[in-house]
């Protein structure tokens, strides 16, 4: 798959003085949408460094459990002339259910 600009989703406006919380989800790994450059409009969308990308990987309908949570950081915004954003290596929230 590819990046797709419409699953990306701010869910807050700014917070904690000035930071927004984002949605991605994809059939995409974690570590492929961590590459960077991977939202190739992070800036045009108004993603800024600081905010939060809460991920979701599914491998089919979104109706399906995830395979796949982290949280990222944005470490790099991009500019209006290169709109591309980093996000940082994320951190693992657990699809994992024991009981």
């Amino acid at each position: 798959m590819a990046y797709d600009a419409t699953q990306l989703k701010s869910v807050s406006g700014n917070v904690f003085g000035g930071i927004r919380f984002w949605t991605y989800e994809s059939t995409d790994d974690g570590a492929t949408v961590n590459t960077a450059g991977y939202i190739s409009d992070g800036y045009t969308q108004g993603v800024r460094n600081g905010d939060w990308v809460f991920f979701v990987r599914r491998t089919s309908s979104s109706n399906t459990v995830p395979t796949e949570a982290k949280v990222f950081i944005v470490v790099s915004e991009g500019t209006a002339s290169a709109p591309a954003s980093d996000l940082a290596d994320g951190q693992v929230m657990s699809t994992t259910d024991t009981d």
